[in-house]
């Protein structure tokens, strides 16, 4: 029996020497591969040289080539089983996360199976995509930098299906860091990370927390009241590294032009969405207020609600139905509230949703390639009442998924690979997506839960909305679901075939 040694470690990396030692296989200087019983012989070259597949034993147990295709060939005795041990010798550090297990901590039961299997997937995928202290956006030799505007979604995602310990720690970057991601200093960062950051600070419901948090959330409130007002171009400095192929970009560390009609004109994915930075800016003031009323900061609570509900009345005024910016359909009701014409805006919202999905034949006219923006739609249905189409969306992607079973999602129509992390990795490096894809984790797991129960934050609100997604094909079946942690408390509702039990 033959044993081939081609890749090693995480994602097959690329095998630049090799040594066979008489007792064990030492691979790139780091892998010690021991095998149990030892081999009748070994065989050590590069692929490709001549006659490399059919060399004699023995012959060669030493290699070396920066190119990566060194490989062994191990001649195992007999047809009994053998164990391989690999040892690493530059182990990897612990992270600095506390986690307890990669599941939602919701107790749910539901007459479809795939509700709960894709809910566990994507808190699974969220905790397995943390490097460090850090979120990805994706897979992370796609994207070896953290990126605050999905990573934003993904914290509130950990924080809400009940991973507190994890979202905590995740939080303080958010905090302590103003811009960092691929695109450089973008004018959504402050907005998005107030919103990350009450939204675990109000489920971890610490005033130590609270007040570390403080300081934090001051800067970056004032911040957004500076680009509101600005009069000049403002820029910023970016941590952590830029996308290779726009660093240059002389806009890199620009997050804000000159405000118009009250519109923050920030930056945001190499371009200038005014509609969408306005809106998760004003829910950042929002969340930022809600702090400060915890702290009895008034002052400063007053301050940037006035502030926000000025943003709000600037977006609802330059609102139109016909407005073709996607941006602005994945941010007008979920997360920030801001819209406050509901016919208005899904007027606009169907005519983005007939745009892209085929009514005849039950389909998208062509696959999504940002997936995130389509959950996003799909949560916009969901606080305007029209539940059908996101339990849709959420079905469609249930049958259309890369890797069946693993509930992930995608990006794009082929691997970002821009850092070329997989440049000298062997195996499949050709996929059609960038899988699995963070923001679409956290969008799908957002979605799900307030399909279960949601906090409507409208005008007049805040009011507790439980089963909204729940489909009346379930409704002759019993169902629970305890544990889901929401500004307003813990909720827990039971329904048994004809009464609805809720607990808050």
């Amino acid at each position: 029996m033959m044993l081939a040694i081609r890749s090693v470690g995480p994602a097959g990396a690329a095998i630049e020497s090799l040594l066979w030692t008489g007792g064990e296989l030492v691979v790139n200087g780091r892998y010690k591969l021991r095998i149990a019983p030892l081999p009748v012989s070994v065989y050590v070259d590069r692929e490709g040289v001549d006659g490399w597949t059919t060399a004699p034993a023995g012959s060669s147990t030493e290699c070396h080539g920066q190119d990566g295709w060194c490989f062994a060939r191990l001649e195992l005795p007999g047809r009994s089983a053998a164990t391989l041990h690999i040892v690493d010798a530059f182990p990897l550090r612990a992270s600095q996360l506390t986690a307890r297990g990669t599941r939602s901590t919701l107790e749910i039961e539901l007459p479809d199976s795939r509700f709960r299997d894709s809910l566990d997937a994507q808190v699974a995928h969220l905790m397995m995509g943390t490097v460090d202290n850090q979120t990805r956006p994706g897979e992370p030799n796609d994207y070896p930098l953290a990126w605050l505007r999905d990573g934003a979604y993904e914290v509130v995602a950990l924080a809400r299906a009940g991973q507190l310990d994890t979202a905590r720690e995740l939080a303080r970057y958010f905090a302590e860091k103003d811009f960092f991601g691929g695109f450089g200093a973008e004018g959504d960062a402050p907005g998005l990370s107030l919103w990350a950051i009450e939204e675990v600070a109000e489920r971890v419901n610490s005033r130590d927390y609270d007040r570390f948090l403080w300081p934090h959330v001051c800067r970056k409130a004032e911040f957004i009241l500076g680009i509101q007002s600005t009069k000049e171009p403002i820029e910023r400095i970016v941590a952590g590294p830029l996308m290779p192929l726009h660093r240059a970009r002389p806009d890199i560390y620009l997050v804000a032009q000159p405000a118009s009609d009250g519109l923050i004109q920030g930056r945001m994915d190499l371009h200038i969405p005014a509609m969408y930075v306005t809106a998760v800016s004003y829910n950042g003031l929002l969340k930022a207020a809600e702090l400060a009323d915890r702290l009895n900061a008034q002052d400063e609570a007053r301050r940037w609600r006035a502030a926000a509900e000025q943003l709000k009345q600037a977006w609802n005024a330059a609102y139109r139905p016909g407005e073709q910016e996607e941006r602005t359909w994945m941010s007008g009701l979920w997360p920030t509230w801001i819209a406050s014409d509901r016919a208005a805006y899904l007027q606009g919202l169907d005519a983005q949703w007939n745009s892209n999905w085929d009514a005849a034949r039950g389909d998208f006219r062509q696959l999504p390639l940002w997936t995130y923006f389509t959950f996003s739609f799909a949560h916009q249905y969901l606080f305007l009442d029209r539940p059908e189409r996101t339990l849709q969306t959420l079905q469609w992607f249930w049958d259309h998924q890369p890797s069946p079973g693993f509930y992930s999602w995608w990006e794009g129509n082929n691997e970002e690979d821009r850092f070329h992390e997989w440049d000298y990795t062997r195996g499949w490096i050709d996929p059609p997506h960038g899988t699995p894809h963070y923001w679409s984790a956290a969008e799908c797991l957002l979605l799900q839960m307030d399909m279960l129960t949601y906090v409507d934050e409208s005008p007049g609100g805040p009011v507790i909305v439980v089963g909204a997604g729940v489909p009346a094909s379930w409704s002759s079946h019993p169902m629970k679901t305890h544990g889901m942690l929401t500004k307003l408390g813990r909720v827990d509702w039971t329904w048994d075939g004809k009464t609805m039990l809720v607990k808050i």
